[in-house]
C-alpha cells in the first residue's frame, strides 16, 4: 500500500484523491483508522519508509531496517510536494472574498469555509474532505446567504444610536482573527488524531494546551474598539452606507461588521428540493449590543 501511495502521488494524484480511493476499498492505516488526506500526506513525508534515520527532525544517515521505498523516490516526492505547495494557491480565476468568513458554522460543530463547486461560490463544511463517518458534506450557496445575512445585520444598525453608547462586542485585528481560525482548525485535526489513537493522551493534552494558550494570549491583547466598527453604519442611512462599502470593495470592514453583530450563522440540513435558498436552514445567533 505504501508503494502504491508513493507511485500514484508521483503520477499526479492528490493526497485527498488517494485517501478517498483507499477508503472506498475499505483499507485502513496501520492503526486501523480511516484514510484521510492528512494521513496520506503524513505517510509521504515519513523518512522511516525510505530507511532514513532522523534525530530531532534532522537526517543523520541510513537505518539498519529494510526500506519500503527507494531513497531517490522518497526525495522526488518531497520535491514534488514542495512544488505543489508553492503553486497550489495560484489560479487564473478571480479571487473571491467570502464576507462571512469566520462566522458561518455547520451544525456538526465545525466552521464552514469559502469554496467553489465549479459553478458557483459556496460555504462548505471543513470536514467535507474527510472520509467515512467523519465526513460532512453540508454546503450552502454563498451569494444568497450573504445577501440574507446583510439584510438581517442591517436591521440592528438602522435602529441603533451609538452616541455615547458602547456595545459589549469588540472587534479584533484581522491577523488575530485569521490566526484564531487556523488554530481552531489545528485543534479539530488534533482531536481527530487523538480519537483515532494516533497520538497518546499526554501528548494530545500538551499540544492542545499550547494551541489554547496562543488563542488566550491573542484574546488578552485584543484592542478594545467597541463602537469603531459601526461608525458611519449605525443610523437610518445604514443601507446606503453599506452600499458604499460594497462599491469601495471594503470587504474587511463588511466582514468585521458581520463578526461584530453575529456570534455565528449556523447552517442546518435542508429538506428543500430545487432552486432557491432554504431560509429555514439558517439560524443566526446575534451578539449582544448592550
Amino acid at each position: 500500500m505504501i508503494r502504491e501511495v508513493f507511485r500514484r502521488f508521483l503520477d499526479g494524484e492528490s493526497a485527498s484523491s488517494i485517501a478517498r480511493d483507499l477508503h472506498a476499498r475499505q483499507l485502513t492505516t496501520a492503526e486501523g483508522a480511516q484514510w484521510q488526506g492528512n494521513k496520506v500526506r503524513n505517510l509521504l513525508s515519513m523518512p522511516y519508509v525510505a530507511g532514513i534515520r532522523t534525530h530531532q527532525g534532522q537526517r543523520i544517515g541510513m537505518g539498519n531496517w529494510t526500506p519500503v521505498i527507494d531513497v531517490g523516490q522518497w526525495e522526488e516526492v518531497q520535491h514534488l510536494r514542495t512544488y505543489r505547495a508553492a503553486h497550489s494557491g495560484k489560479s487564473t480565476r478571480t479571487h473571491r472574498y467570502y464576507l462571512l468568513r469566520g462566522v458561518v458554522m455547520c451544525t456538526c460543530g465545525m466552521r464552514m469555509s469559502g469554496s467553489s463547486n465549479k459553478t458557483k461560490p459556496i460555504y462548505r463544511c471543513t470536514r467535507a474532505a474527510l472520509n467515512g463517518d467523519q465526513q460532512c458534506k453540508r454546503a450552502i450557496t454563498a451569494e444568497p446567504l450573504e445577501d440574507f445575512a446583510r439584510d438581517v445585520a442591517l436591521e440592528a444598525p438602522e435602529k441603533l444610536d451609538i452616541t455615547g453608547h458602547q456595545p459589549a462586542t469588540t472587534t479584533r485585528p484581522p491577523s488575530d482573527v485569521e490566526a484564531d481560525d487556523d488554530d481552531a482548525a489545528q485543534l479539530a485535526e488534533l482531536n481527530e488524531m487523538w480519537l483515532a489513537k494516533e497520538i497518546p493522551t499526554p501528548e494530545y493534552r500538551a499540544m492542545r494546551r499550547t494551541i489554547e494558550d496562543r488563542i488566550k494570549e491573542r484574546q488578552r491583547r485584543t484592542v478594545q474598539r467597541p463602537v469603531a466598527v459601526l461608525e458611519g453604519i449605525a443610523g437610518p442611512h445604514a443601507r446606503t452606507s453599506w452600499r458604499e462599502l460594497e462599491k469601495a470593495e471594503d470587504y474587511d470592514r463588511m466582514n468585521a461588521i458581520f463578526r461584530f453583530l453575529f456570534a455565528a450563522v449556523i447552517i442546518h440540513p435542508t429538506e428543500k428540493r430545487g432552486r432557491g435558498l432554504d431560509f429555514d436552514r439558517i439560524e443566526i445567533e446575534p451578539n449582544p449590543l448592550d
